[in-house]
């Protein structure tokens, strides 16, 4: 029932927190909520604020084994984020 109030309550500033595991024991979500108590969200009061707590990290993720963070590294990587091959930083052109 307090792990009910607590998420009563960060509903009534549309606070959601969007990455709980869905089959943590309620003991271990009181651990996880508490964990965070102190850290500061930004009020949103048109449009809300959706909380994730996993770290990416499993080492450091709150959420322990329940999270499949560690999952996370098996993800290819993204073209637009690796730098064009067989360039040299004579070849940048900077846009202005």
């Amino acid at each position: 029932k307090l792990n009910q109030a607590i998420f009563r309550v960060l509903e009534s500033i549309l606070v959601e927190i969007t990455d709980i595991p869905e089959d943590i024991p309620p003991e271990r979500l009181y651990d996880v909520l508490t964990w965070c108590w102190d850290d500061p969200v930004q009020y949103l009061p048109s449009s809300g604020y959706d909380l994730e707590l996993c770290t990416g990290d499993p080492y450091t993720c709150p959420y322990g084994e329940l999270c499949d963070c560690d999952n996370l590294g098996d993800l290819p990587d993204d073209e637009a984020d690796r730098p064009p091959l067989n360039t040299t930083d004579n070849d940048f052109v900077m846009p202005f």
